[in-house]
């Protein structure tokens, strides 16, 4: 079946709804149905899957379109379906709550410390709250654990117990950390 059009030159309207393959110029071949086409973002929208669980869609830029068959005509009268409308006060929520996750991720990166000294600070803050300033690991926003790390470079705490669980937990992890080297 050799029935190409151009979706350059078309009234989107035309096209909605029919099942295509699209060639593109980087050899990438998809079937599927035209959900939209956007002359104001030179952009096609594809429709893949069946069953809305299964869907995907496909938004591919004109100009990277080599070659369009039409396999089955758009449905003439049909209703065209429209987006579900979006709660932009959710959308910019889980933003937010994405980009402040992906912060809190970025501040346990320490800046100019050793490998090991990465690893134990990820191995203590899954038991403990963390952070690190400069190359000194600060837990439970009360105790420093300074450069080389041991148990002797551990100060702080509001009491002997806080001071005392840090450096437990610190020579626990030395010591797998030694065992797996």
């Amino acid at each position: 079946m050799d029935n190409q059009i151009d979706l350059t030159a078309i009234q989107p309207e035309a096209v909605i709804g029919a099942v295509v393959r699209i060639f593109t110029t980087l050899q990438d071949e998809f079937e599927a149905e035209i959900f939209n086409v956007d002359p104001k973002t030179n952009t096609v929208i594809l429709k893949e899957g069946g069953s809305e669980a299964k869907r995907n869609y496909r938004i591919i830029n004109l100009d990277c379109i080599a070659k369009v068959q039409t396999i089955t005509p758009a449905p003439v009268g049909q209703p065209v379906e429209q987006l579900p409308v979006a709660n932009m006060a959710k959308i910019r929520a889980r933003e937010e709550a994405k980009l402040r996750a992906a912060y809190e991720e970025s501040m346990k990166i320490g800046i100019g410390v050793s490998l090991d000294a990465q690893i134990l600070f990820n191995a203590l803050s899954k038991t403990l709250p963390c952070r690190w300033d400069g190359e000194t690991i600060i837990v439970m926003e009360d105790v420093r654990v300074a450069p080389p790390y041991d148990e002797e470079n551990c100060s702080g705490g509001h009491t002997a117990a806080e001071l005392n669980r840090v450096k437990r937990v610190l020579v626990g992890e030395k010591q797998k950390l030694a065992k797996s080297s």
